[in-house]
């Protein structure tokens, strides 16, 4: 008997079984109709009264169940169909996150069509190339702002037919520009009746595109990533198969839905599983959000985490000595239990496996008798300290996960402190997104983990890794010959990641094969380690190492503005431009500082030997940084070609 047939006796039995039918990619191989909208619907069946989203209104969380999100999604797809849109027609989705997002995300797909998800923060030009690419017959929009962009190159672009506004503000309505609310009103009246969703339901393809992603390119053109239906479900259930997710926990969204990783692992994966999702209003009112959803997962950039980390150290530092005290014994208590954890779990060294198993569970128990003196200062410790630190994130929170960039260790061990795990992927919009992953025990800090269950790799003479599996993209939209060029005639992906796997067979990534500095002297830097490093203080915003072709390694860095403005009022500087402030030598003399002690770590050929302060405020202006907080290192290097000229002239 399969085991999707065994007789279900609890929502965990039904979801293992589930999950087992899918991971052994069974389902995915065999039944060419499977889908997105396919899946959710039998989710639906489980799960229909349960709260699916919640969204801020007037000021409080309103629940959305799995019933009200399909129904209104379906409501869509009958809009989309009443305006005559063929099935495997591209919508775009230029939103932020909400249930909208949802709903036309999920509703393209009951009709058929493919999403185009697109950064509210681009440009017009950017957004008109996407449009006109992707040959987009719909956007469907936030708010006057963005309509805006979309009417200054309406002209330009021949394939849109209608435009869709979440929250019209003092907007004409016509035949082509329409509210979100009244697009679905139309749906939830409209005559098309219910086989005709579902037929076209059933007409979807495991390898018709569920959508295109556009990566975000710092020069030339982006281009689309084509994701299919069995990418983005293969790679969900895989995570799902090798970690404890289920219809208890509760997400809290951060990161924007166009990034596929935030897709995945923030929105797919908690809606297959049951699990509900809260969207936080902004990263500015995260804390605030933490509180009132009490979230038990999120998903985070790195940088995130690293003003979390450095907020949180100024608390820590304001401290009292006894307070202090208590919090250091806190940490060696939090040490110990780990400690005792991982030699219970025999984690780590004993295991060589490349993948995760999903019968490797990590049991994070022990009774008061199997160490009662430990047991006891746990108790302790917790109700000193770890409860107040978890009452900052709502008090519920398990997890951190962390991709979209690679994550300092020091980072993941400070709130395993805590009892709060980061665990970081590895991955790509091309691989829909996670390759590898960190957890429980599979988890080293440092590495990204094992591979997923149903992901092959290998690695090139250059170190370069090369990735095969059902969550590698079908290619790139158009782009014949830069397809060619990503998949080789073997089927290997090329991730441009440098990488290795340590002596456990944790995978590692080392650097991006195109951002090697290799000096004059033919020596190679690998930057990403030291720019980490630097960006640890809390000083720094961000920092990004230049010295192709030259004789020694430089360092641009973006200093933290709250702070060089506590160092400007010390100096007595204050009202002093941040130009002028970023020049000044004692201003410059704690950086001075943090440059040293980053060197005294490396080899001469890595060290910094210049560096400048660049005037720019990375909080106010996001021009120079990608949807996840990365800088756009080629934009910078011509940005600030001056500052760089002057460190080597």
């Amino acid at each position: 008997m399969p085991p999707a047939a065994r007789p279900q006796k609890n929502h965990e039995d039904w979801k293992e079984s589930l999950l087992y039918y899918f991971q052994s990619d069974l389902a995915l191989d065999l039944d060419q109709q499977i889908s997105i909208p396919k899946i959710l619907t039998r989710v639906l069946k489980q799960y229909g009264q349960k709260t699916a989203l919640q969204e801020k209104v007037d000021g409080r969380y309103v629940p959305i169940s799995y019933l009200e999100m399909v129904n209104h999604a379906r409501a869509f797809a009958k809009s989309v169909i009443e305006d005559k849109i063929p099935p495997q027609s591209t919508i775009a989705l230029l939103l932020g996150n909400s249930p909208a997002w949802v709903y036309a995300d999920l509703g393209t797909q009951f009709a058929g069509g493919i999403t185009v998800p697109i950064y509210h923060t681009l440009v017009p030009e950017a957004i008109k190339y996407i449009l006109n690419d992707s040959q987009a017959k719909m956007i469907v929009i936030e708010d006057d702002r963005q309509l805006e962009k979309i009417l200054a190159i309406e002209k330009e672009l021949p394939h849109l037919q209608k435009i869709i506004v979440h929250q019209p503000g003092d907007i004409t309505f016509d035949s082509k520009i329409v509210s979100f609310k009244q697009f679905l009103e139309n749906g939830f009246e409209s005559a098309i009746a219910d086989h005709e969703i579902d037929n076209r339901v059933n007409d979807i393809k495991r390898d018709h595109l569920a959508s295109l992603v556009y990566t975000s390119g710092t020069t030339g053109n982006p281009k689309g990533v084509m994701l299919t239906h069995r990418n983005f479900l293969s790679n969900a259930y895989a995570m799902l198969s090798i970690t404890k997710y289920n219809y208890r926990d509760r997400f809290l969204s951060v990161l924007p839905l166009s990034h596929v990783f935030e897709r995945t692992g923030g929105y797919y994966m908690p809606l297959l599983c049951g699990a509900s999702i809260g969207y936080a209003e902004s990263i500015q009112t995260m804390e605030k959000d933490f509180g009132e959803i009490k979230p038990t997962v999120c998903c985070v950039v790195p940088r995130i985490l690293e003003k979390l980390y450095e907020k949180m150290n100024e608390n820590f530092a304001s401290l009292g000595l006894v307070q202090k005290t208590i919090l250091n014994w806190s940490f060696k208590v939090s040490d110990k239990v780990w400690a005792y954890l991982d030699k219970k779990n025999k984690s780590g060294e004993a295991d060589r496996r490349f993948r995760h198993r999903p019968e490797d569970r990590w049991d994070e128990s022990f009774s008061f008798w199997e160490k009662p003196w430990l047991t006891l200062q746990h108790w302790l410790a917790h109700f000193l300290v770890y409860r107040k630190v978890q009452a900052r994130f709502g008090g519920k929170l398990r997890m951190f996960i962390a991709g979209g960039a690679a994550l300092s260790p020091k980072i993941a061990e400070f709130f395993k402190k805590f009892h709060i795990m980061v665990y970081e992927g590895y991955g790509l919009t091309e691989t829909s997104p996670v390759i590898a992953f960190n957890y429980e025990s599979k988890y080293r800090p440092g590495t990204v983990g094992k591979l997923l269950p149903n992901i092959q790799i290998k690695f090139s003479e250059e170190g370069e890794i090369l990735v095969k599996g059902p969550s590698v993209m079908a290619g790139y939209f158009n782009k014949p010959k830069e397809t060619r060029e990503a998949i080789d005639e073997n089927g290997w992906f090329h991730t441009g990641d440098v990488g290795c796997f340590d002596d456990g067979n944790y995978l590692k990534i080392t650097d991006r094969i195109k951002e090697l500095i290799v000096l004059n002297t033919g020596k190679k830097v690998a930057p990403l380690p030291i720019e980490q490093k630097m960006a640890l203080s809390p000083l720094v915003a961000q920092a990004m190492l230049v010295g192709n072709n030259e004789k020694y390694i430089a360092c641009l860095i973006f200093p933290a503005i709250e702070k060089i403005k506590s160092l400007a009022k010390k100096e007595d500087l204050k009202g002093e431009v941040l130009e002028n402030l970023c020049e000044n030598e004692n201003i410059r003399k704690p950086y001075m500082d943090i440059v040293h002690a980053i060197n005294a770590e490396l080899s001469n050929f890595e060290q910094i030997k210049k560096f400048e302060l660049v005037p720019y405020d990375l909080a106010k202006d996001h021009e120079v940084l990608t949807p996840t907080l990365k800088l756009k290192k080629k934009l910078v290097a011509q940005k600030f070609k001056s500052l760089i000229e002057k460190m080597y002239a």
